[in-house]
């Protein structure tokens, strides 16, 4: 079964986490993308839905945070392992500074754009007008800050919908 997830990501090098990125990049080439995955945030539910639940056929709903809107829809077409050169740097109580260098093996999602939205989607400002019921979507409730976020049959029509998504799915309740 098709599982809808919404996947937030901030276009930001420069904060306290350890990933970040452009949705544009995604939706801007016709190959399918590596994108995240477990490494790139410390939120357990979302570790937990990268490594057990996320499989191929399920969507993303593309979320900027940084624009504070929908970006499109992409598929999830499979997972690669790639190895990685990682810097550390130890900062010593003398103020000397050590680099170690460590070969780490990550895995990523692999997504294909499908549906780029026309307009970003601003769904917080659609809540507060057109579509009230997206306040009950678990993914737009404040506080709630995570990196991916799986959806009820019910929300994943709701986004869809205001998104005005032309992507059909039949989204079914385990």
């Amino acid at each position: 079964m098709t599982r809808l997830y919404v996947y937030k990501c901030r276009n930001n090098p420069n904060t306290e986490y350890s990933a970040f990125g452009n949705w544009e990049d995604v939706f801007a080439v016709s190959e399918p993308t590596r994108w995240g995955g477990s490494w790139a945030t410390e939120n357990a539910m979302s570790i937990r839905i990268f490594e057990e639940e996320l499989k191929a056929t399920d969507l993303v709903l593309a979320w900027q945070t940084d624009k504070k809107a929908a970006i499109g829809v992409a598929e999830v077409v499979g997972f690669e392992d790639v190895d990685e050169e990682v810097t550390f740097v130890d900062e010593r109580e003398d103020g000397s500074v050590v680099e170690t260098e460590e070969v780490m093996s990550f895995q990523h999602v692999l997504l294909q754009a499908r549906e780029r939205f026309p307009q970003p989607v601003r769904l917080h400002d659609l809540k507060k007008t057109t579509y009230p019921e997206l306040t009950n979507v678990s993914a737009l409730k404040q506080g709630n800050v995570a990196t991916v976020y799986r959806t009820t049959p019910w929300e994943a029509h709701m986004l869809l919908k205001a998104c005005n998504s032309r992507y059909a799915v039949n989204f079914e309740e385990d």
